[in-house]
């Protein structure tokens, strides 16, 4: 279990209709899939979405909406991309959620 606290700069141009991506990527320099693989919790260890990636309880905010979130919180999906460097494949694992402003802000 691995709790983050993150930060990530935004772009504003299309304000008041600005959405926003929150993406994470994990991922090993030194230890490729004979020796490590990455997956989100639940996922197969493959190429491609995957098992639950972000999970979050309700939030409750007057200015952004969380897309997907609902009473009961929100969860993503993992991505995991297999790149061959060298002939020497590591995973890396994507994680993301999406956000936008409510209308009047």
């Amino acid at each position: 279990r691995m709790i983050l606290k993150l930060t990530s700069k935004l772009t504003f141009g299309k304000l008041p209709f600005d959405k926003h991506t929150a993406k994470i990527g994990l991922g090993s320099y030194s230890q490729d899939i004979s020796r490590l693989r990455l997956t989100s919790k639940g996922g197969e260890f493959r190429a491609g979405n995957s098992g639950v990636g972000i999970v979050a309880p309700a939030m409750t905010n007057y200015m952004w909406t969380i897309m997907g979130d609902s009473t009961e919180g929100f969860s993503t999906p993992g991505f995991v991309v297999v790149l061959d460097f060298l002939s020497t494949k590591y995973d890396e694992l994507h994680l993301s959620f999406e956000f936008e402003r409510k209308p009047k802000f």
